[in-house]
């Protein structure tokens, strides 16, 4: 099994779950905004490798935690979306917020 995230500085990688529902989105937003406070996270990079299936609440995680950290001075990103979550990324808007990197767009 694949860790939730990885941590290099103030740069972080989230796994995003095969299915986010508003059971997990609570959870992911609960977990990330404790790591930001806690490591001082500036750069968060949403992976969707492994994602299949998003609704509204997995909307709502990625505009909260872009705004948390814009009020901080840092940016998010996505990477290796596709599929379904490219759709869920076109049809709400959230290209506009949040930039795409293409696949393994988080230097390491």
């Amino acid at each position: 099994m694949q860790e939730e995230y990885q941590m290099d500085g103030s740069k972080m990688v989230y796994f995003m779950p095969e299915e986010i529902d508003h059971h997990q989105a609570t959870q992911i937003q609960k977990t990330i905004d404790q790591l930001i406070d806690m490591y001082q996270i500036r750069t968060l990079y949403f992976d969707f490798g492994g994602t299949r299936f998003m609704d509204s609440s997995g909307i709502g995680v990625l505009i909260g935690r872009s705004r948390k950290l814009g009020f901080l001075g840092g940016k998010v990103y996505a990477q290796n979306i596709g599929g379904r979550v490219e759709r869920i990324f076109t049809a709400s808007g959230l290209y506009q917020m949040i930039d795409v990197v293409k696949e393994d767009g988080y230097e390491q």
